[in-house]
This record gives structure tokens, sequence and C-alpha cells, in this order.
């Protein structure tokens, strides 16, 4: 039976699952988290300005970061959500940007002898982890982003 082999292969590839392409599970929960950290940073902002400060200097470096980061939390999520080629770059450091912080929030919550503060510092970086590790590793990120990548490359050449 030599030849039955490539006909299992025909019969078969009619059958075979989809690749996953779009933005959709936990993708889609991914954007949504980018635009509540984007929310949250610029509530956080305007929370502080709504206090007279000591150090002035102080609240408007606070503000500036706050804004700077709700914009590209913005700006990742957007992009994830229309398929732009750069979003991706953007998600992934904004998730490696939280990773850290809330890796120092767990050592310096440690380090105060707070274990409630350390409970959620882990918590915390196990989630940015996790989603940081999906923005690497996901094969409908793959091949959402690869393709994005392809689409923009041959529209330079029309």
């Amino acid at each position: 039976m030599p030849n039955a082999e490539p006909m299992i292969a025909t019969l078969n590839r009619g059958t075979r699952a989809p690749e996953p392409y779009g933005v959709h599970g936990w993708l889609k929960f991914l954007c949504v988290w980018l635009f509540s950290k984007a929310l949250a940073a610029v509530v956080g902002a305007a929370f502080r300005l709504s206090f007279e400060s000591i150090d002035p200097v102080e609240t408007v470096m606070d503000v500036v970061l706050s804004a700077t980061y709700g914009g590209f939390a913005t700006y990742a999520a957007i992009g994830l959500m229309r398929i732009w080629p750069t979003a991706l770059r953007v998600a992934k450091a904004v998730c490696f940007v939280d990773f850290v912080l809330a890796l120092g929030d767990c050592v310096s919550a440690f380090l105060d002898d707070n274990p409630a503060g350390t409970k959620v510092g882990i918590s915390s970086s196990i989630l940015h982890g996790a989603l940081l590790a999906y923005l690497y590793l996901s094969d409908r990120v793959r091949n959402t982003y690869s393709r994005a990548k392809l689409e923009a490359v041959s529209e330079e050449f029309r």
C-alpha cells in the first residue's frame, strides 16, 4: 500500500482546524486591560492634581509620567484592536514595564514586612508575566501580527 499515505493526507486536509487569527479571547482581554490601565493612569493623574502637594516639581513629574504611560497603553490597545504592526512592540513594552514595577512593589512590600502587599505584588507579577509570555508565545498573536507586517510591506510596494 504505497499510495495509502497521500490518500489519508488528502482526506484530512479539509478537517484541519484553521490557524487562530484576529483579536479574540485573551488578546481582546489584553486590549481591555490596556484601556483600563490607561484610564487608571489618567484618573490617578487627575487625583494627584486635585491635592496641593508639598513639592510641585514632584507632582508635575508624576502627572507627566502617568500621562505618558496612559498614552502608550492607549496606543497599544487601539493598535492591537486595529492590528497595527508596531502596536505589538508597544504592548510588549507596556507589559514589561508593568511586570518590572510589580516585581519592585513585591520586593518593597517584602522589605517593609507587609505580607498583604507582598501577596498582591506576587499576584500582580504573575498576571503581568503571564500576559507578557502570551504576547511572546501565542500562535494567535504570531499569526495576527506577522500577517499585518507582511500586508504593510506589500502595501509599500504597490
